[in-house]
């Protein structure tokens, strides 16, 4: 099992079943803004709980960094779109969006 980072919007990274995949993005929290994914998450992917990013020593109420973690769960050809929003406005509202492409390859075993 592999573990990789993704920073940068619009990436496409190859992984394997089983790799764990850490999408690190930059949240306005204190606004009640949040990452959801746009509509449901493909079916070869799954949610795991992430290790949150290490606190920053800026100043109180500055934008944080969230992780959000995916597991490989099947080969496939994977889009994941999320949008940064407040839940009670709605998607249709979002202030930013981030997307990433899975290449999922079957393992070696």
């Amino acid at each position: 099992m592999n573990r990789h980072l993704v920073t940068e919007n619009s990436s496409t990274l190859t992984a394997s079943v089983g790799d764990e995949i850490l999408i690190r993005v930059p949240e306005r929290a204190t606004a009640g803004y949040e990452w959801r994914v746009a509509g449901s998450l493909p079916s070869g992917l799954e949610f795991f709980s992430a290790p949150p990013p290490p606190p920053r020593e800026d100043a109180i109420g500055a934008d944080v960094s969230r992780a959000i973690g995916l597991r490989v769960t099947g080969p496939g050809r994977y889009r994941v779109r999320l949008l940064h929003h407040r839940p009670w406005e709605g998607p249709e509202r979002a202030i930013g969006t981030f997307e990433v492409e899975v290449i999922a390859e079957p393992t070696g075993d």
